[in-house]
């Protein structure tokens, strides 16, 4: 598999693909639907699974069009589930106003699950404190961390389901992995995990 940014899209919300023979797997879906669609068109993508790595609207903004389309299996933590129907949870009614129009997933997943795609493993740490159901996904010695832990900071914890003490824990919990594990945040650029614990470390 290889890994492709596709779009950034609204608040800068990062969409990485997991690529494999014209198929891929989405970390997170938070573009505007039309500008991920004619990403993955011009790379000739088939979308097969959108990993998400919580429930707040800037991350599944385009999940449901991508469903429609492809037939794709959206795969969220148990404690996240109903963020995806329900505007106010997600945080996007409190932003914008208006109903949220949104489906219920596909897969539950939980802290410790492996999920399988095109032969290559990819586990799941459930991370809890910028939402009570983010998690990062592992594969190989690359991090998607979500909005748990950036380049430079960790994720907001004054929306729904965010809690600071649990931010912090899961924040300890990542710097048990290798340092020169890679993540792939949810906002802003890639980096060694060593590098982006300095950071996290200040809160």
């Amino acid at each position: 598999m290889n890994i492709e940014l596709l779009c950034r899209g609204m608040v800068e919300s990062n969409c990485y693909a997991l690529v494999s023979d014209g198929e891929a797997v989405l970390i997170d879906a938070g573009a505007y639907p039309n500008d991920l669609e004619a990403a993955l068109d011009r790379r000739g993508l088939r979308v097969k699974a959108i990993l998400l790595t919580h429930g707040h609207f800037d991350h599944i903004l385009a999940a449901s069009a991508l469903v429609e389309k492809y037939g794709a299996s959206v795969y969220v933590h148990e404690s996240d589930a109903d963020m995806l129907t329900d505007g106010y949870k997600n945080a996007y009614s409190v932003f914008f106003g208006g109903e949220w129009e949104g489906s219920a997933p596909d897969k539950i997943i939980k802290n410790g699950d492996r999920l399988t795609f095109f032969g290559e493993n990819i586990d799941v740490i459930h991370t809890p404190g910028h939402s009570e159901g983010s998690v990062c996904y592992k594969w190989k010695n690359n991090l998607f961390t979500g909005d748990t832990i950036f380049s430079r900071g960790t994720g907001r914890c004054d929306l729904y389901g965010g809690n600071n003490a649990k931010i912090i824990r899961s924040i300890d919990q990542l710097g048990e992995l290798p340092s020169d594990t890679v993540i792939y945040p949810g906002h802003g650029i890639s980096c060694p995990l060593g590098e982006a614990m300095r950071y996290a470390r200040l809160i």
